[in-house]
């Protein structure tokens, strides 16, 4: 008998209510439902008091994370690549920061992908950085090598190496190759 029950209700899955992997913590699983429970936050919080990673990872997986600029002060927010109902890997400029919204197609590209997939997860958990970025520049050379890299309106170039920028000033807001940065509108 499987004895896996949700963290935040203690009930075991059920057809209509399956679990979900929490996402940081290994064999730790959440109903669907009792995700966005205000009792799923509070179980959050103290961990993410408690484990700078873990609140790290929360805020990396984050749709929408408000970022301020350190250079102008303005309030972009953060997205993390290839999430939402679009699996397109979205490129950044290496120069202003821009998002090239048709970047790489999962259907067509599934290896390259699935490459960053495995490369995103090591860089949530905070695990081994020192490989990852080199392996995102080898992929990301092999990829422009067999298909090209397309040139941004600033002159710069969409690339998977491209790293979230203030929509302001250009300043750098996370030095991620896993995430894009839109401007909070006014």
């Amino acid at each position: 008998m499987d004895s896996t029950v949700c963290v935040i209700c203690g009930l075991p899955e059920t057809p209509d209510n399956p679990l979900c992997e929490e996402g940081f913590y290994q064999d730790t699983w959440i109903h669907l439902r009792c995700y966005n429970l205000p009792e799923t936050r509070a179980w959050r919080e103290p961990r993410a008091a408690e484990d700078p990673n873990y609140r790290r990872y929360g805020e990396l997986i984050t749709a929408g994370f408000p970022v301020a600029c350190p250079g102008c002060g303005l309030t972009n927010h953060l997205f993390p690549k290839s999430i939402g109902h679009s699996p397109t890997w979205e490129l950044c400029c290496t120069e202003c920061g821009e998002v090239d919204t048709e970047g790489i197609n999962p259907y067509l590209h599934r290896e390259t992908v699935q490459k960053l997939q495995r490369l995103y997860d090591t860089f949530l958990r905070a695990q081994d950085f020192s490989q990852v970025e080199p392996a995102v520049r080898e992929i990301a050379q092999e990829f422009e090598r067999t298909h090209g890299a397309k040139p941004c309106h600033c002159g710069g170039r969409f690339s998977i190496t491209g790293v979230p920028r203030c929509r302001g000033c250009r300043e750098i807001l996370l030095d991620s190759a896993f995430h894009y940065a839109e401007p909070v509108e006014s």
